[in-house]
């Protein structure tokens, strides 16, 4: 994906999120909808493309706990999702209050 390809993507939530329209809900929702489609495929790519690795090169120190291996991407990834998810929880309930 190109620079440009990203900067659209991502500019287009922001800009649903803080334009005034008469429903406020759709920005929010498809912000949360294309972060977490960004983000989810660390989880389960290499289930949908067999032979496939997570790891970029093979001497990245990797996370193990309990005989599961974490890479840096899909912490990182686990930590974003986990954090619209609390976003998009908060911004519901702030709306919900008004």
């Amino acid at each position: 994906m190109s620079s440009g390809s990203l900067r659209r993507t991502f500019s287009t939530p922001l800009w649903l999120l803080w334009r005034q329209g008469k429903e406020p809900d759709i920005g929010l929702k498809v912000a949360v909808l294309i972060s977490a489609t960004f983000w989810t495929p660390c989880f389960y790519i290499t289930t949908l493309i067999p032979g496939t690795n997570l790891l970029a090169v093979e001497d990245v120190p990797v996370l193990w706990v309990a005989g599961i291996s974490f890479p840096p991407n899909v912490i990182v990834a686990g930590v974003l999702f986990l954090l619209t998810v609390i976003a998009y929880r908060l911004a519901r309930e702030v709306s919900s209050d008004a």
